[in-house]
Protein backbone atom coordinates (compact mmCIF):
# COMPACT_ATOMS: atom_id res chain seq x y z
CA UNK A 1 0.00 0.00 0.00
CA UNK A 2 3.41 2.27 0.80
CA UNK A 3 4.79 1.62 -2.45
CA UNK A 4 1.01 2.96 -4.31
CA UNK A 5 0.64 5.44 -2.31
CA UNK A 6 4.09 6.92 -2.98
CA UNK A 7 3.58 6.22 -6.71
CA UNK A 8 0.68 8.47 -6.44
CA UNK A 9 2.53 11.35 -4.95
CA UNK A 10 5.41 10.93 -7.31
CA UNK A 11 2.74 11.07 -10.34
CA UNK A 12 1.10 14.08 -9.08
CA UNK A 13 4.23 16.18 -7.94
CA UNK A 14 5.72 15.04 -11.71
CA UNK A 15 2.34 16.43 -13.16
CA UNK A 16 2.44 19.45 -10.85
CA UNK A 17 6.22 20.61 -11.80
CA UNK A 18 5.87 19.93 -15.86
CA UNK A 19 3.57 23.40 -15.96
CA UNK A 20 0.57 21.05 -17.39
CA UNK A 21 -2.35 22.57 -16.46
CA UNK A 22 -1.10 26.15 -15.38
CA UNK A 23 -2.56 29.13 -16.99
CA UNK A 24 0.08 30.44 -19.68
CA UNK A 25 -0.53 34.13 -18.08
CA UNK A 26 0.91 32.37 -15.08
CA UNK A 27 3.66 30.56 -16.59
CA UNK A 28 4.76 33.39 -18.56
CA UNK A 29 5.48 35.36 -15.17
CA UNK A 30 6.90 32.57 -13.47
CA UNK A 31 9.12 32.29 -15.52
CA UNK A 32 9.66 36.08 -16.46
CA UNK A 33 9.12 35.01 -20.35
CA UNK A 34 8.38 38.90 -20.66
CA UNK A 35 7.92 37.80 -24.59
CA UNK A 36 5.32 35.33 -23.62
CA UNK A 37 3.53 37.51 -21.51
CA UNK A 38 3.55 40.76 -23.82
CA UNK A 39 2.18 38.79 -26.52
CA UNK A 40 -0.41 36.47 -23.87
CA UNK A 41 -1.78 40.67 -23.15
CA UNK A 42 -2.23 41.76 -26.71
CA UNK A 43 -4.08 38.45 -27.32
CA UNK A 44 -6.43 39.31 -25.19
CA UNK A 45 -5.86 37.02 -21.93
CA UNK A 46 -6.80 38.22 -19.26
CA UNK A 47 -4.38 39.70 -16.09
CA UNK A 48 -7.16 39.20 -13.79
CA UNK A 49 -8.03 35.21 -14.46
CA UNK A 50 -7.55 33.51 -11.46
CA UNK A 51 -5.23 30.54 -11.32
CA UNK A 52 -8.25 28.13 -10.96
CA UNK A 53 -11.96 27.78 -10.01
CA UNK A 54 -10.27 26.87 -6.07
CA UNK A 55 -7.09 29.32 -6.04
CA UNK A 56 -7.90 32.72 -6.44
CA UNK A 57 -4.69 33.66 -7.37
CA UNK A 58 -4.01 36.68 -10.37
CA UNK A 59 -1.10 36.24 -12.37
CA UNK A 60 0.16 39.15 -10.45
CA UNK A 61 0.00 37.84 -7.15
Amino acid sequence: MDKMKNLCILLIGMFLLSGCGIPAMHQAIASKNNQELEKLIKSGDDIEAPYSDYLHWTPLM
